[in-house]
Order: structure tokens, then C-alpha cells, then sequence
């Protein structure tokens, strides 16, 4: 790869607490001689980064006033930051606003680059053999997916603006830290027994490296100004194979291929039972008290013990939440973070995962490689390895 120097540049990044953005500041501190500012909102969650020699201010990008400050004497920006926690309006103000109080003091101060951090699923629910810049974005009603839409949208109005603004929209990211496609699969295969669909669908996996590589790519480039690019492995990978690399580490058995029509006969009695299950909750909060009265009664004590040991855990563990006063059987890290569900001991996908595991579209990197000089540097064999020792040292194995 190009030599990437920002010496004597200071450089800020948005979101460097998180995955992806903390990689890209250990990699500006370490390989890039950068001076780097990052815009922190949590302290708490800055420990990763707390270890190198940088500047970390205190701020929300949803806050223009925060932004405007950090930005203060910087040259580059990578916009990393996303809305993960709080509710759909929370996760709107950052992927949107934020993206626009970034934009908006970025031409304000005259930055040298922007390097806006996307996603792929801002195409929705691709329908092609093969998914490139030019095939077209659609909403899903997924919030954020739909959210990061509306922020590429401003990154690319400030950008016919005269801004210099290059984004990223990176495909399945794994690797240390990830929290999604590492830390949770390694939670779910500990927990039961995870259904991928058939595990014939194509998983377009990249390694947090190489997503690091190609934002950096894109701060010197200038034929990058202006443009989008997807950003990912050199080649697509069967998802019984991304989650049996993962089996693997943990030398278990825990990956479940099943055909459509199982997969969708699975599904349809999950709905069932969540339909009874919401049932008894409606019943049981229309009087508090009842929940008490219920378990004080003997025969129904009796009837909780035994059926304790009689029902499906999934059942089970729901009436359990219920009597004290929990919304999800599923609040277990790992689980409903990528859209798993329990039922019994499978971890069922969600809809939207549904159509991902189904998915045989393969993502291009042609542009990447073509104007950015991108090179995926890590294969899945590669990647894993390096992921396998960091879970280790990370006790998650």
C-alpha cells in the first residue's frame, strides 16, 4: 500500500471509541505519524484509545456547537461515529444530523478531506446477481439502514457544494473488537445452536484492516473527491463458512443449515408462541398484583416447578421474564444484536437476516481498486486466524 504520512496534520475522527474507528486511530498514531483528535462522548468507552498520545475532546456530533470546536486547526476528518444506543429518534440525530453538523462546520473550516464511513446496506434489499456503485439504494424500513441513507444523502449535497468528501460503505466487517460479525457470533455459538438458512448464500466479509486501508486510501486520492465506494473482501464466501470459521475457535458444533421451507415452519411457531406469550404479559399487567397472588396459590407453585423441567427453554425462559417483569427472553449479548432470536436451543434469524443468510449477490470492489489502488490484504483464512488469537487473549474462546 502507498505510504500514507499525515505528519504535521491533525487529523479528527468521529466514532473512534467504537470498532472501526478506534482500528483507524491506533492505525493513524502507529503507521501514519498523524496528530489526532477524537470527538469522545463517553469517556467510559475510551479505553482502547486512551493507550496512544491523543487528543480527546468531549463533544456530540449531534451537537453542532461540539463539532465546530473539535474541528478547530484539523485538515482531515473521518466521520466513523453511528447512532447504536438509545431510541429511533437518538440513532436518527446522529446518523443524520450528526452527518450534517459534520459537513457543515467540515466546509465551514475549510478541511482538506472527509472520509464519511457508510455501510452496504444502504442498497436495502438488492435484488442483482452483482452489487456495484452504480446499483441503486432503497429504503427498507430498517432505521438504521434508512438513517445512513439520509446521511449519505447530506455528505453528497455538501459535496456538490464544493466540499471534499469521499465515502465509504463498507460490507460484513469482522475482526478484533468486532461487536456484530465477531463478538456476537462467538456469543451465539456458545449459547445454542445458530441457523445461517441453507448456508449457501454469499457472505461479503472484509477485515477491519482492510476497511482501515481504504479510508485511509481515500484521505490522499484525489480522484476519490466526490465519490462512493464499496468496500470489501477480494472475494464473497459462503456464510456456513464464515460462522464455521468461528466454530471452529470455539470447537464446537453449533452451525444449523436447514432449506427455506424449514427455516420458514421454524419461524412461523416462534411467532406463535410470542403471540401466547404476549397474551399472558397483556393479562397479567392489567392487574400487578396478580402475577404475586398467581405464585402464591400451592397448586401453582407446583405447576411452575414442574413445568420448569417439561416446557422448551425458549417458553420457558419467557414466562420466567414475564412473572418478573422483563420485556425479552433475548436481552443476552450476542443474540439480539444481529437480529437472532431463541427458540429452544436455535437461535432463529430475523427477517432481515433471513434475506442476508438467502442473499447470493456479489459485492464489487472494481472502483475501489480501480481509483483508490485498494488490495483486500486478508482473505477469510487469514482474518480468522488473527481474530482466533485476539478472542483468545480476549477470553472469548
Amino acid at each position: 500500500m502507498k505510504d500514507l504520512n499525515f505528519e504535521n496534520k491533525r487529523v479528527l475522527v468521529t466514532g473512534g471509541t467504537g470498532f472501526i474507528g478506534g482500528r483507524l486511530v491506533e492505525r493513524l498514531v502507529l503507521d501514519c505519524n498523524a496528530t489526532v483528535r477524537v470527538l469522545v462522548r463517553d469517556f467510559a468507552r475510551a479505553s482502547w484509545i486512551a493507550r496512544f498520545p491523543v487528543e480527546m475532546i468531549k463533544g456530540d456530533v449531534a451537537q453542532f456547537d461540539d463539532v465546530a470546536d473539535a474541528l478547530k486547526n484539523c485538515q482531515y476528518v473521518f466521520h466513523c461515529a453511528y447512532g447504536n444506543r438509545g431510541n429511533d429518534l437518538s440513532r436518527r440525530m446522529v446518523n443524520v444530523e450528526g452527518t450534517r453538523n459534520i459537513m457543515k462546520a467540515s466546509l465551514d473550516t475549510g478541511v482538506e478531506r472527509v472520509v464519511h464511513v457508510s455501510t452496504v446496506a444502504v442498497y436495502g434489499n438488492a435484488l442483482d446477481t452483482y452489487l456495484d456503485e452504480e446499483s441503486p439504494c432503497r429504503y427498507s424500513g430498517d432505521e438504521y439502514s434508512d438513517t445512513k441513507l439520509d446521511g449519505d444523502k447530506v455528505a453528497l449535497e455538501f459535496s456538490s457544494r464544493g466540499l471534499p468528501v469521499v465515502i465509504a460503505r463498507p460490507t460484513v466487517v469482522y475482526g478484533p473488537w468486532a461487536p456484530i460479525w465477531t463478538v456476537g457470533i462467538l456469543n451465539q455459538l456458545k449459547e445454542g445452536r445458530v441457523v445461517v438458512g441453507d448456508g449457501e448464500g454469499l457472505c461479503n466479509a472484509v477485515y477491519v484492516d482492510d476497511v482501515v486501508n481504504a479510508l485511509l486510501l481515500s484521505a490522499f486520492e484525489e480522484k476519490a473527491v466526490g465519490e462512493v465506494f464499496l468496500i470489501s473482501g477480494e472475494e464473497p464466501v459462503k456464510w456456513k463458512d464464515f460462522y464455521g470459521a468461528y466454530e471452529c475457535m470455539l470447537s464446537t458444533d453449533s452451525v444449523v443449515c436447514m432449506s427455506q421451507a424449514e427455516l420458514n415452519e421454524c419461524l412461523q411457531k416462534q411467532k406463535r408462541a410470542k403471540r401466547t406469550i404476549n397474551r399472558v404479559r397483556k393479562a397479567l399487567q392489567d392487574k400487578p398484583r396478580r402475577k404475586q397472588l398467581l405464585q402464591e396459590i400451592p397448586p401453582l407453585a407446583k405447576l411452575h416447578q414442574f413445568t420448569k423441567f417439561v416446557l422448551p427453554r425458549f417458553v420457558w425462559t419467557s414466562l420466567k421474564r414475564l412473572m418478573i417483569g422483563k420485556d425479552s427472553c433475548n436481552d443476552r449479548p450476542g443474540s439480539s444484536e444481529t437480529g437472532l432470536k431463541k427458540d429452544g436451543s436455535l437461535l432463529l434469524p430475523s427477517e432481515e437476516l433471513v434475506n442476508l443468510f438467502c442473499s447470493k449477490i456479489h459485492v464489487r470492489i472494481d472502483k475501489a481498486k480501480r481509483t483508490l489502488n485498494y488490495r483486500p490484504e486478508f482473505d477469510l483464512e487469514r482474518g480468522m486466524e488473527l481474530t482466533r488469537q485476539w478472542a483468545k487473549w480476549a477470553n472469548l474462546l
